[in-house]
């Protein structure tokens, strides 16, 4: 272990109080919260010796966590996707750690004597909405052997220390040609947030409190302001913010809105676009008001520049009056559209705002032709099945079921094997039948570079996903249903149901969004599973086990699926997605590993 050596100068510091003088809006009553004590030291801290070794751990949020050799902090479950550290630097004690950092999170921090640091921990309910824990941390000092060598470090800690903030942009009502009234939320308000308010632009599509903005200092879980001075006829954005000295400034969801431009017509509005392919499309549209007359026509227009009007492409509908939705055809592939919902009475017809996408373009053979988010700007192809090999004749192909696996015929793997195999060392595209130790993988072999029989026969038509990419497919992306993934029993099959990006049906799952439930909670035959999921777009991982060397494992429960990420300290470990009857997650592992191999295909819009 390499010394360290630290030369700590403690010094008193002196605190003194500043009075926070600040500008009381209209709305503001006297009830503002007082200013909590930051510095006073919490009851519950807890105070334990952590060596950095294999089995030295505490538990805080639910992890273990540990000091690795190179005095680091870190967990060894989550592998940072679940929690992360953030050094705030040097403090007097535990109390002074009372900021939550807006940015700096890292899977693993340096450990330094004197130092302050905050834990992070996102957790998901089974309807999918996102909780986070703070714990904090202080280092009293570092633990030396008797060769003067660091051997760990002496900690004090809180657990659960806070909840995170969540704000949200509820709603956007009584709109006018000048003004709005807007409705906010807070979830787990505390007495840190000084002001509750919202924030708007006509530019900027996530406004920030450098633009226009309203504020209270009411102390109210919901809060309702009227922002005024609008321009008629003109596309606002607006976000709830609140200010906290512990949280900063934190910004809710972002929602557009449209001023009225004749108090006659009506007030409508787009919502989003689902259901994209190569030449349709499905825009859902509200009506907010009805104006001076009843409604005469509505439904939506499209085109290829923005602001398109009834005069071009457009679709009357009278799929319901408050929410609605047009069914867009005769597109054209890989194109970029501007949609606007309408609506005509007597005074005339109103538009909503402009909503852009672009239709897909065609996926390689093998592929299932509906799309997932794997970021914020990138959308995917699932391949029909997973990856299989057959060795005798250099043979690579997909599964031609989704359910389909190898299984214990794994153990078979040599190079003169007649027989397929599905479980393959990392980064073998080259040489799937390698399974030595770790040292022989010296670089990555993408296995989406070979010729696939079944998937379009042609170098580099698929890929491996990142871990990042499976981590946003699983816990970040959006469905009009709500629902992203869902672990289930498909014809007596163990794995995870993916529902793709447009998905607008009511699933009838249960348990979603959840890695921590059984596969029992769905049990789903295989004429179902064609006719409600796979025929809609649905994609199934099976759990297919894993082989170890020559070995193969499993209980007809695990499922392990590499990523084409290498683990960013040792070359001979990569990461891997995996689930099992009552967790999943992501973690690494040796690369000689025999894990399956889902290969996607990028859509081009």
């Amino acid at each position: 272990m390499k010394k360290r050596i630290f030369a700590i100068s403690l010094m008193l510091i002196a605190l003194s109080i500043l009075t926070l003088s600040c500008k009381k809006d209209k709305t503001s009553a006297s009830n503002e919260p007082e200013t909590p004590t930051y510095y006073e030291e919490p009851e519950n801290v807890v105070t334990v010796n952590l060596l950095n070794d294999d089995g030295s751990y505490v538990l805080i949020l639910g992890r273990y966590i540990k000091i690795s050799t190179a005095n680091n902090f870190y967990t060894i479950y989550g592998n940072g996707a679940y929690l992360t550290f953030n050094d705030v630097g040097e403090v007097a004690s535990l109390g002074y750690v009372y900021q939550i950092p807006q940015d700096g999170w890292s899977e693993q921090v340096a450990v330094f004597p004197g130092h302050g640091y905050v834990l992070k921990k996102v957790e998901y309910d089974n309807y999918g909405y996102v909780y986070t824990k703070y714990a904090r941390v202080y280092v009293v000092d570092y633990i030396y052997d008797a060769n003067n060598e660091i051997i760990g470090a002496q900690i004090e800690y809180q657990d659960n220390w806070c909840f995170g903030i969540d704000v949200y942009t509820y709603s956007v009502t009584d709109v006018t040609a000048t003004s709005a009234v807007i409705n906010g939320f807070v979830e787990f308000a505390d007495n840190t947030i000084k002001k509750r308010g919202f924030c708007w632009s006509k530019e900027n599509y996530y406004p920030t409190i450098e633009d226009s903005h309203v504020s209270t200092n009411e102390n109210t879980n919901d809060f309702t302001l009227e922002i005024t001075g609008l321009e008629a006829s003109t596309n606002y954005n607006v976000r709830a913010f609140i200010e906290s000295p512990r949280f900063g400034v934190v910004y809710g969801n972002q929602l557009m809105f449209t001023t009225l431009d004749n108090p006659g017509v009506a007030t409508v509005r787009t919502s989003y676009v689902t259901n994209i392919t190569e030449t349709t499309a499905k825009c859902y549209g509200n009506i907010e008001d009805l104006g001076g007359d009843s409604i005469i026509d509505l439904g939506a227009c499209w085109g290829t520049s923005p602001n398109p009007t009834i005069d071009g492409a457009h679709q009357s509908t009278d799929s319901g009056m408050w929410e609605f939705s047009v069914e867009m055809s005769g597109l054209n592939a890989g194109v970029t559209y501007y949609v606007r919902a309408y609506a005509t009475n007597n005074y005339g017809t109103a538009y909503g705002e402009d909503v852009v996408f672009i239709t897909d373009v065609p996926g390689p053979e093998g592929a299932i032709v509906s799309a997932f988010s794997v970021s914020a700007t990138q959308k995917v192809y699932f391949s029909k099945g997973n990856l299989q090999y057959q060795a005798s004749t250099d043979t690579w192909r997909f599964a031609e079921n989704q359910r389909d696996f190898v299984g214990e015929s794994n153990s078979n793997i040599s190079p003169s094997y007649d027989g397929w195999i599905d479980l393959f060392g990392w980064g073998t595209g080259q040489d799937p039948t390698k399974y030595s130790n770790s040292d022989d993988y010296s670089e990555y072999n993408e296995w989406g570079d070979n010729q696939i029989i079944n998937g379009g026969n042609t170098n580099n038509l698929w890929r491996t996903m990142t871990s990042g990419e499976w981590w946003y497919l699983f816990y970040q992306r959006n469905t009009p249903s709500g629902v992203r993934f869902a672990k289930a029993k498909v014809d007596n099959v163990c794995g995870i149901i993916l529902l793709p990006d447009d998905w607008d049906l009511n699933s009838g799952l249960y348990g979603v969004n959840s890695e921590s439930v059984s596969y029992t909670y769905n049990v789903i035959g295989a004429t179902e599973w064609m006719d409600r999921f796979e025929s809609k777009g649905a994609v199934f991982i099976p759990a297919a086990g894993y082989r170890m060397r020559t070995e193969y494992y499993t209980d007809s429960l695990f499922g392990g699926y590499w990523t084409s990420t290498p683990y960013e300290y040792y070359n001979y470990i990569a990461y891997y997605m995996h689930f099992d009857i009552y967790f999943g997650g992501f973690s690494t592992n040796d690369r000689w590993y025999g894990y399956s191999v889902r290969l996607v295909s990028d859509v081009v819009r």
